[in-house]
């Protein structure tokens, strides 16, 4: 469902309230007029198209409106004498993108790229043509609009693994500051001097727990602990592993993209201009200097271009850039050739491309839990009128557990559980997996399953993949969507350490916790899984190829790497090799992905990013 505020909604609301037929989607629509009523002005920068093309020069281009893109067009337009232009494929996020329980009714929305996996026989089996969904924002915050909202970033190893690879200035040392640049924590209760080494107050990034209690949460932490796993406050100071109600990306009940808390507060700033719903198809390098000279974009009727005195800068996602880059002449030479594109830069473009694996595991709760379509009305508009009640927050699914599966004394973890709680007979949480793109079979298999029963869907995430899969063009034609190919499970030693995750599952619904409510393991009878004894190796790696998806992390295909580095696409001050003026500051310049959700992370990346542009251009960036 996606909402607008338009007149029709407004002038229909009350007519509506007295309609023989109140249904959910009219009360909704009715709240939604009282919200739009309140919104005296836009909260979203203006639209400055027509300054663009009366006058199309700037300092800096930056292409892409998303996690990093937002912060970038924040710090460098803190220069007055900067002028700079953000570029944004998609438009401004719908209200729906701000209710914080229903994040995941926002995919397949026009929020979404809506990209799809190349089909394979190792992964993403029971999913529609076994092609695993992969949701990417398209809107002014990009994927930081769309997600689960939790901040988390990553081991301190992540990073010092990043400088071991060459890439000084990026271990976590390095970056631990830019983490705290941009953050403004509020709302826990760490110890004062851990807020202090390892947390930032007074950031744009508003950053705390959820509101509200699930009394849920407290089971299943206590569960984890009759495991062996401590509860931890957090594992973005002290702490790195452990089980915890995580720190997420809101404030009062209410989402902070980072449009909201970059561009919101400075939608205004005259240097500053953002043009959305519109495509950038290549960059303009000038032929006898390679040097990123501007950006052709597309707006809709026309293309056009606009031009840069100073840097371009991509920020277009792990997707988008890799094929920006490979349109405009950079990226591996035969496969450029094979499209007629001219080679302007031979490079791995598209390669090392990593992603969070995630595998479903079913227990099956004895509780009294329901919440019906009432219930669920009800609540919706709750939050529209308060920003309260249960979709103030993500439920149990606030419980993360970071550990190592082989060894849960090694403070290194290699698996994260995320979990999620589906009452009975809940269509909207069945829908979670039907908004996955499970197959018939699956869908009808877990809907049988929560008839009688609620049920705790288990996600195991594989933290730190060996496998490692690519991006390549279908075409050149800009339009047209690359091909994903992930490669999940391809290296032996994934899905050894999956299999060992889908064990431990196995043992927490045979915790003494959880045996109050007769919890076990559920045996899913996918008829390509039939073969394998319940809980044996093979029966869990059936069931890992089948009923995997993606946590939404994809990382790594412009790979920062030093010169010598002959898979790396941009440099430690992550500039594009063998062209000038051009960098790429989002998370496709990872060179191992984090072991955590990546969002924090590439706001990291867009914070340090801008303070390289910033000294290179001989602007003083002490923090």
């Amino acid at each position: 469902m996606t909402w607008s505020c338009n007149n029709s909604v407004v002038n229909q609301a009350a007519g509506l309230i007295h309609s023989d037929g109140f249904t959910f989607v009219k009360a909704v629509n009715t709240l939604m007029a009282a919200h739009c009523a309140l919104t005296a002005e836009s909260q979203w920068p203006p639209d400055r198209r027509d300054e663009v093309l009366a006058d199309p020069i700037f300092d800096f281009i930056i292409v892409g409106a998303g996690s990093a893109g937002c912060v970038l067009a924040n710090r460098l337009s803190e220069n007055p004498d900067w002028k700079v232009l953000l570029i944004e494929a998609g438009d401004d996020p719908t209200l729906d993108t701000e209710i914080i329980g229903a994040f995941f009714d926002i995919f397949h929305s026009q929020n979404d790229w809506i990209y799809r996996t190349e089909p394979d026989q190792k992964a993403c089996l029971s999913s529609v043509d076994k092609r695993c969904y992969w949701p990417r924002g398209k809107t002014l915050g990009g994927s930081s609009a769309i997600n689960a909202m939790v901040y988390l970033r990553g081991h301190k190893n992540d990073f010092n693994l990043w400088q071991d690879l060459g890439n000084d200035g990026w271990g976590y040392k390095d970056v631990l500051p830019y983490f705290k640049k941009s953050e403004s924590l509020s709302g826990t209760h760490l110890p004062q001097d851990e807020k202090e080494q390892y947390h930032g107050l007074d950031g744009y990034l508003n950053v705390e727990k959820h509101i509200g209690e699930n009394p849920f949460s407290d089971i299943l932490m206590q569960a984890y602990n009759d495991l062996g796993v401590e509860t931890v406050q957090s594992i973005n100071g002290y702490d790195e592993s452990g089980v915890f109600k995580t720190l997420a990306t809101v404030k009062n009940g209410q989402r902070m993209s980072t449009a909201r808390s970059f561009l919101t507060p400075i939608r205004y700033r005259s240097n500053l201009f953002v043009i959305k719903k519109t495509l950038a198809t290549k960059i303009i390098f000038e032929p006898e200097t390679a040097n990123a000279i501007g950006v052709e974009i597309d707006l809709g009727n026309y293309q056009y271009n606009v031009y840069a005195t100073k840097e371009v800068i991509l920020s277009a996602g792990s997707i988008n850039t890799p094929q920006l880059l490979m349109l405009s002449g950079i990226g591996p030479k035969k496969e450029l050739e094979e499209f007629g594109i001219e080679v302007i830069s031979d490079l791995p473009v598209g390669y090392n491309l990593q992603d969070h694996v995630v595998v479903h595991n079913i227990i099956q709760l004895e509780m009294n839990i329901t919440f019906g379509i009432n219930e669920y009305s009800a609540a919706v508009m709750e939050y529209l009128a308060l920003k309260t009640g249960p979709l103030s927050n993500i439920g149990p699914t606030e419980v993360i557990t970071f550990a190592n599966v082989f060894d849960l004394n090694d403070s290194v973890p290699n698996i994260q559980f995320h979990n999620l709680l589906s009452p009975v007979g809940f269509d909207r949480a069945l829908n979670i997996f039907k908004q996955n793109e499970f197959d018939d079979e699956a869908l009808q298999i877990l809907k049988d399953q929560n008839r009688n029963f609620p049920f705790l869907d288990v996600f195991s995430v594989l933290l730190r993949p060996k496998s490692s899969g690519l991006i390549r063009l279908q075409s050149n034609d800009p339009k047209e969507k690359p091909l994903i190919y992930a490669n999940y499970f391809d290296h032996p030693d994934d899905i050894t350490t999956i299999i060992r995750s889908m064990k431990f599952i196995a043992e927490l619904a045979e915790t003494s916790t959880f045996k109050v409510f007769n919890a076990s393991l559920v045996h899913l009878p996918l008829n390509d899984c039939k073969g394998y004894g319940f809980k044996s190796d093979e029966y869990f790696e059936c069931i890992a190829r089948h009923l995997c998806t993606s946590l939404y992390h994809p990382v790594g295909t412009a790979k920062m790497g030093p010169y010598y580095d002959d898979t790396a696409v941009v440099s430690p001050g992550l500039e594009v090799y063998g062209v000038n003026n051009l960098r790429v500051i989002d998370a496709s310049v990872m060179p191992k992905i984090v072991g955590a959700n990546t969002n924090a992370a590439t706001i990291m990346i867009a914070e340090k990013g801008s303070d390289l542009i910033k000294q290179y251009w001989g602007m003083d960036t002490s923090i």
